[in-house]
């Protein structure tokens, strides 16, 4: 299955949303280790990244550590920060400018990938499943990996160095208090494979990743967009709130248009027997 890192998708979502200014340091910063510098920013005017009345919020990012910025200083290309940095920030370090929170940004494409379900999704198989739960022997629970019902039931049945996968059409199911369980005859020496959905994979650090192609990534990109703008509206004075619930609403349409014909193909379920006895 492809995947997609954090790193990766922040690229996407930078990108999308015109937040995507990096570069590469041209000499080391101070030793106090809070600056770096690139002569590159000169032509920006003095306060352009992190004047406190200007342009209030920039931060940097750079060795896998967030700074918001304090000052910037055009004659040298120099950006201070608040906390200094972990080390010294050497010369051709690569580092990224943003206008807005990086944090701000991951929860609400973590968001997005809870959102997108069902119709982007993690695959789940499980062969832990084990019978004899309650009274009845032929009575099996889904595990809790599950967000639904499983799409499909196989066994394994094994001869000798051989084996056999076949699907399981003749069992009924049912919930109680929130536990999913199913019904069936299923010979004791006989494996079980559940097969079907859940939530995609939340990401944690820049390489975690999560369950989803490149082009997949760039649909669900619309639906972060969408939750990012929807979150800052709530933050903000009214004249900037209404803009970025403008913004939300037309990354949420893109969304919406999007994400049934790119959506990732529905696991073929099974027939539920609703005739056959426990």
């Amino acid at each position: 299955m492809a995947t997609t890192t954090l790193a990766a998708f922040l690229t996407k979502f930078n990108n999308l949303i015109g937040d995507d200014f990096t570069g590469t340091t041209t000499s080391a910063g101070n030793a106090g280790k809070t600056t770096l510098i690139d002569s590159g920013l000169c032509k920006y005017g003095d306060g352009f990244f992190g004047d406190p009345d200007e342009n209030p919020e920039w931060w940097v990012y750079v060795s896998s550590q967030l700074r918001p910025i304090k000052k910037f200083a055009a004659d040298t290309g120099t950006i201070s920060v608040f906390t200094a940095f972990s080390a010294q920030i050497g010369a051709s370090t690569t580092y990224a400018l943003h206008h807005y929170d990086r944090n701000r940004k991951i929860a609400a494409i973590n968001q997005a990938l809870n959102d997108a379900y069902p119709y982007f999704y993690a695959r789940v198989e499980d062969a832990t499943t084990l019978d004899g739960t309650g009274a009845s022997a032929n009575k099996y629970q889904v595990p809790a990996t599950f967000t639904e019902f499983p799409d499909k039931i196989k066994k394994k049945h094994t001869s000798g160095t051989k084996y056999t996968i076949t699907d399981i059409t003749d069992f009924t199911a049912e919930e109680i208090s929130g536990t999913r369980y199913f019904y069936a005859d299923i010979t004791e020496d006989d494996d079980i494979i559940l097969v079907g959905k859940t939530y995609l994979t939340q990401f944690t650090t820049d390489a975690s990743t999560t369950e989803l192609s490149s082009s997949q990534a760039d649909v669900v990109c619309l639906l972060a967009a969408a939750n990012f703008y929807r979150n800052l509206s709530a933050n903000v004075n009214s004249e900037d709130s209404g803009r970025f619930d403008s913004l939300s609403n037309r990354f949420e349409a893109m969304w919406n248009e999007k994400k049934m014909t790119a959506r990732m193909p529905m696991i073929h379920s099974d027939k539920l027997d609703w005739g056959w006895t426990k």
